[in-house]
């Protein structure tokens, strides 16, 4: 499944990327068009979560399925979610996008601490944890109708009609809550590995399908008034086809080792868990150093510090803490 791992390494680079882009206190106009465009790529990584899920659970047992996810990845936020929240509750940081400063300096300690787990708020990316965890709880239906196809094929549908319902919380607010809104890209990679046939036949015309899906989803911003919450609903839409885009194109033309693409898929969690860290540093450097210099310059600047900055802290930590490291820094 050289292509699922490919896949994977891309989409956390495209989710490094989309991060990246929140630097900017003023972003140029066409840095909104990118954002667009590929600012919902998180829904790829749901996507081969389920499809990886499917090949991850034939011996499945519900509460060695949960004691992994601790040890891989909850145990691994505890741990490299410290410094960000640190920051937070010893209150050097005073200003959050979102979150009432007020009121949560009003909590105690123990308070303050449990919310920024629960909702991920103490770093930008880390909403996705709570999220992914929810999905997570629920692998008991997941297990039930992975060989069910006809029922998976129905719970996917209405999956795909409650998230445009229900929508994406905006700034990522309520992570629990957007575990509706991901939820039909997990089913849709549960689907794709049961039914490999529905991408593995038609490279070509995914192609053409993703360039126009790209463009559509570029020009959101075009619509102008229209609200926040409706655009996320045509971005479900989009992102759902586009995952089984991507999917073909990276069987057609990706379906074997990528030595680079290899270690980012590898150490992907890592890279969730820490690349947050050295935006926000890029962010201060570039609100009171480099302003004056253009974005177009400094974006691959900082894109490309952040994946290596992000790379180089796990192969120290790897080096530091050797067998521990898999449940410390999930990797």
């Amino acid at each position: 499944m050289y292509h699922v791992n490919n896949f994977r390494g891309a989409a956390i680079l495209l989710i490094v990327l989309t991060h990246c882009l929140s630097v900017y206190e003023v972003q140029p106009e066409i840095f909104r068009y990118l954002d667009s465009a590929i600012g919902n790529d998180t829904f790829y990584f749901v996507a081969i979560a389920g499809f990886l899920f499917s090949f991850t659970t034939n011996d499945f047992s519900y509460g060695r399925f949960m004691l992994g996810k601790f040890k891989a990845i909850i145990l691994p936020y505890l741990v490299l979610s410290i410094p960000a929240i640190a920051i937070y509750c010893l209150g050097i940081k005073t200003d959050h996008a979102w979150m009432d400063m007020d009121w949560f300096s009003s909590l105690n300690p123990v308070l303050q601490v449990g919310f920024l787990y629960a909702t991920g708020a103490h770093l930008g990316p880390l909403w996705f944890i709570p999220m992914i965890i929810t999905l997570f709880a629920l692998s008991p239906l997941f297990v039930l109708l992975k060989d069910r196809i006809g029922a998976l094929a129905i719970v996917f549908l209405l999956s795909v009609v409650v998230g445009v319902i229900v929508g994406r919380p905006e700034s990522d607010k309520f992570p629990e809550l957007e575990s509706v809104y991901f939820l039909p890209a997990f089913l849709l990679g549960m689907l794709l590995a049961a039914r490999p046939g529905l991408y593995r036949t038609h490279a070509k015309g995914a192609v053409f399908v993703a360039l126009v899906l790209l463009v559509f989803s570029a020009s959101l911003p075009m619509l102008g008034d229209a609200s926040h919450a409706f655009k996320m609903r045509l971005h479900l839409l989009i992102e759902l086809v586009m995952s089984v885009c991507l999917f073909s194109l990276f069987y057609a033309f990706m379906n074997h080792r990528t030595r680079w693409l290899d270690l980012f898929a590898r150490i992907s969690f890592f890279i969730f868990f820490v690349h947050g860290y050295f935006v926000a540093a890029f962010r201060l450097i570039d609100s009171h150093f480099l302003a004056d210099v253009p974005a177009l310059v400094t974006l691959p600047v900082y894109f490309a510090a952040t994946v290596l900055l992000s790379v180089a802290s796990f192969v120290v930590l790897k080096i530091l803490l050797r067998d521990r490291s898999r449940t410390l820094i999930a990797a």
